[in-house]
Parts: C-alpha cells; structure tokens; sequence
C-alpha cells in the first residue's frame, strides 16, 4: 500500500509539474496515455510469464517510466520549441521528428540495453525484472513514435498560429534564460568547467574505493519500524533469526553409529561455539539428543553428558531413541545412519559477513575431518542452510551486477561510436555518461551507503537517462554542424532546443523518485535517492561538461 501510495502521489506531481512547464492541458494527457499504455504493456508480460506483482515490478515501472517519460518529453518540449518559433503544426511536426525520432531510437536502445543487463544476473527475480523493463522501453518507443504522432494531428497541444506571437510562459522564460547562463558558462571558462569536472572525478573515485559491498536485510527497515524491532528481539532475547546448516554425508551405512564420528561431530560444535560465541547462538546435532539420554540413564548426573566411546552402548541409546523421540532424530541423521547434519542458529549478519564465515567455515570442517577420510573415504560436507545460501546468492549478485553494468557501458560506448560515426566523437560522448556513475557510487562511498542488490538496480537509470540526455544533445548537434553552422552556434541551438527538453525530463524524473525517499523501506528510499542524484547529475553534464569539451576539444565531426 505504501509503494502503491507514493507511486500514485509521484505521478500526479510529476503530471502537475509538466503542465506547468508545458503549458498545455493536451501535453499532459498524450504522455499519460503513452505511460499508462507502456505499463499496461509491462503488466500483460508480467501476466503471461506469470510474475507476481511485487517490489520488482514496482522498479520495471520505473525503469519504463523513465523511458516513456523521456521519449515523450523531448517530443513535446520540441513541439513546443517550434511553435513559439511561429511554425505551422504540420511544420512543427517535421521538425520535431526529423531531429527527435532518431534520437529516441537510439536511446531507446541504450536504455533497453542498461536494463537489460540484469538479465544476467543468475537470480530470476532480477533476470524477468531486467527483461520486462527493456521490452518496456522498446514498446514506449514504438507508442512515441506511432501513436503519439496520431494524437498530435488529432489535438495539438496549441492552436494553430495566427497573426499574434505566440505567448511564452514564465517557466519557459526561465529555463531559456538558465540555458543562456549555462552557455555563458561554458562558453567563457570551457577550461575551468573541465577542471572542475575532473578534480570533482579523483574525489569520486576515491570515494568509490570506500565502498563496501554488503546487503542486510534487517538495515532496509528503520531502527522505530516493527520488523526491524522483532529482528532485535529476536537477537538478542532468543535464538536469532538466521541459521546454518552442516551437511555431512559418508556413503557408508551406519556411520553416525560410529563414537569417533560422533565426537569429530562435536569437535566442530564446539570450534563454531570457540571462534564465534557473539554469532553462535544455538547448535544442534544428533549428539544433543544422544547426551541427554546418557544422562538419564545415569542418574542425570551431569558428568554423563557426554558422547560414550562404547560403540555398543552408542547403539543402544540410539535405539532408545528411536523408541521416543523418533522423529526429531530422524530431522538430524539419515535413516541408514549415513549422513548427518548440523544445524546452527544465528544472530542477524549481512552476506559480506555470510561470505566470511562461508570462507572460514568450510575449509575449518573439512580440516577437522580430515582424520576420517581414511576411514570413510567417501566423507564430505556442505555449509548450505541460509547462511550458505545468502552467502553464495548475494556475493554473486552484487559481482553480476557490476559485471553485467560494466559490459552494458562497455557496449552502449561502442555503440555511440558507431553511431555517430566518429571515435572522437563517440569518446567524448563517453565521458559525461562517466560522471553520473562516478557521482552515484562516489558519494555512496563518502556517505557510507553500502553497495547492495538494491542501490545496484540505481545502474540501468544511471545508463538510461544519462545516454539519453547526450545522445540527444549530440544528435542535435551535428545536424547543426552538418548544416553549416560553427561549434559555438552549433552548441546555441542545441542548448535552446534540446536543453529545454533534458531540463523538463530532468525535473519530472526527479519529482517521480523524490516521492520514493519518505517511504519506510530504507533499501527502497537510498534506491530513490541515488536515482535523484544520477538524474541530476546527468543534467549538469550535459548542459556543461559537454559543451566545454566541444569547444576545447574543437569536436565538429
């Protein structure tokens, strides 16, 4: 219900917040029906592959939200740009798509691209999000490009031109008079902006190498929320809410009947108890239940609660056992005796943690029952449970993560190359689509956000809206080189046309994730916060950084 909340309250400000700066009731309704359409879309994927609507599917939408929002924009704002030039609407509509709709596409593609990346992710839930996503933004386009032209012809946003000038609303004054300032920028100190970029880049990465990969369930939740509360409680009052589980198999029938196993058994529990009393809560064998019954048969004197080195009378209190308390013995021994395991009870840890002791843990059993091999040949272990299990799913996520982030930049910067037909070109696209990233994960570091499964989901936006912003600054901008005009004017014209429209997208965006932040989930508000800062920070260099290495670099081709 909360994320339903802030869900609905975001896209009723982000609809009021483009109304305001589009100035026109009918530039709200188009890119409604083009988001509502793409997330029907979604749902119907999500319905035929038989996903569930959960915490994922939230993140789809926003992932197609930003798309959808950013494709539709851009036309909008560029319709808009052309009318207050006194075109006609048939006009209006050539220019606007001659120079948007190869743009779109290849944004589009990068976007889908990003997202698409966490299909390689071995975790399905991430895989289907990662699919749904990018076959999300490839049909948002497809609407931009198809239906959204039909709805324009039907209703355009404003009348047709007459004799009078257009108005100009005092927003729109606004975000041309900040463009003209931001040209005079760059324009006068295209070195210092450079310098600036790039001494704020060392800080960044520096920061970058404080990050610690690690994901805690229990830290999605405020310290004052009840889960958070019951985990505590559960800590510190009882068991603890995590376990692990020892799997020890033999091949060899009646092994667990064997006293010099059994005591090997108790060896580990014991080390496990030794290495880790503040994590070890609680540990259960077949022995727990073997010792209590000696002790019963010897008085309950307290000195019998051992593990007898009789064989013999080994089998007997197993018998016993069997007699009684039958089946919690059979949930910790195999019928014929072969395998056994062991079941610990932990306090709350995160996977970072999880893979230590899984690094630890393992090889320290394994050295431990060395001595048997010979006796069992056959002997072998397994830490699985849920710590074994965090530990290998989380460390692989957060590193195919990285990984799949990596080779998506890597391929979308070849891309660009190719697409602009350039390698200056394409590299000097490259570097502000690098800041973002730096920003995000940099200030992470600093802040210290820890970087787990869901700050990492921040990567497609981090791609999708910076890619976006600057394929469609460059596009503009070498159709203006190409027409003849310098890099200066070339840069003019793009600033006035399409900076008004990565303004518009910026600021919307913001306005859907900045609803995100209060929710309670904490995973979920950094997740937004993060996506804030990357939207902005794209904002700044595109409208800055790029500039000023057109100008430095002399970049015309």
């Amino acid at each position: 219900v909360e994320y339903q909340r802030a869900l609905v309250i975001s896209l009723l400000l982000s609809l009021l917040l483009t109304y305001l700066l589009l100035g026109s009731l009918r530039a709200v309704i188009w890119p409604i029906i083009i988001f509502v359409s793409s997330i029907v879309g979604i749902l119907g994927l999500a319905g035929w592959t038989g996903w569930p609507i959960d915490l994922s599917l939230y993140i789809a939408f926003g992932l197609v939200s930003v798309a959808a929002i950013a494709d539709v924009v851009h036309v909008m704002s560029g319709y808009l740009f052309f009318h207050q030039q006194g075109q006609h609407h048939r006009e209006v509509m050539r220019s606007v798509f001659s120079k948007t709709a190869l743009a779109c596409l290849l944004t589009s593609i990068t976007t889908a691209i990003g997202i698409m990346s966490l299909f390689f992710i071995k975790l399905r839930v991430i895989q289907t999000m990662g699919l749904l996503g990018g076959i999300g933004v490839i049909f948002a386009f497809v609407l931009t490009i198809i239906l959204l032209p039909v709805l324009l012809n039907w209703f355009p946003p404003r009348p047709s031109i007459t004799a009078k000038k257009p108005k100009v609303t005092m927003i729109l004054s606004f975000v041309q008079g900040l463009l003209q300032g931001v040209n005079k920028l760059s324009f006068n100190y295209p070195k210092f902006v450079i310098f600036f970029f790039a001494a704020s880049g060392i800080l960044l990465i520096l920061g970058i190498l404080r990050i610690e990969i690690d994901t805690v369930f229990s830290e999605y939740y405020s310290p004052e929320s009840p889960v958070r509360q019951t985990i505590n409680l559960m800590d510190e009052q009882f068991l603890g809410v995590s376990n692990m589980e020892i799997l020890i198999e033999t091949e060899t029938e009646g092994a667990f009947r064997d006293p010099e196993i059994l005591l090997t058994l108790e060896s580990v529990k014991q080390w496990l108890q030794t290495v880790y009393p503040e994590l070890v809560t609680h540990n259960w064998t077949l022995n727990n239940q073997l010792k209590q019954t000696h002790r019963k048969l010897m008085d309950n004197r307290e000195e019998a609660y051992t593990i007898p080195e009789d064989p013999d009378l080994v089998s007997q209190l197993l018998v016993l056992i069997e007699g009684g308390d039958y089946e919690d013995l059979e949930r910790m021994v195999s019928l014929d005796y072969s395998n056994a395991r062991m079941s610990v009870s932990l306090k709350t840890i995160g996977s970072k943690k999880s893979v230590e002791l899984l690094k630890v843990i393992q090889p320290e059993v394994e050295r431990i029952l060395v001595p048997l091999k010979e006796k069992y040949p056959g002997l072998k272990m397994t830490v699985t449970g849920g710590i074994g299990a965090w530990a290998r799913i989380f460390d692989a996520i957060s590193w195919s993560q990285i990984r799949s982030f990596g080779l998506a930049f890597m391929i979308i910067s070849l891309i660009m190359v190719g697409i602009f037909g350039s390698l200056k070109l394409g590299l000097v696209a490259v570097v502000p689509n690098t800041f973002p990233m730096l920003t995000v994960f940099g200030l992470m570091g600093w802040f210290g956000f820890k970087l787990d499964t869901t700050t990492l989901l921040t990567a497609p936006i981090i791609i999708g809206v910076a890619v976006d912003d600057t394929i469609h600054f460059i596009t503009h901008y070498r159709l203006s080189v190409l027409r003849g005009a310098s890099i200066n004017e070339a840069i003019q014209s793009t600033l006035s046309e399409v900076g008004q429209a990565i303004v518009f997208t910026t600021l919307i965006l913001m306005t859907i994730f900045v609803c995100f932040i209060m929710v309670s989930h904490v995973g979920v508000s950094r997740f937004s916060i993060l996506a804030v800062i990357s939207i902005f920070s794209a904002l700044i260099a595109d409208l800055l950084l790029l500039p000023a290495l057109f100008r430095v670099l002399q970049v015309r081709d």
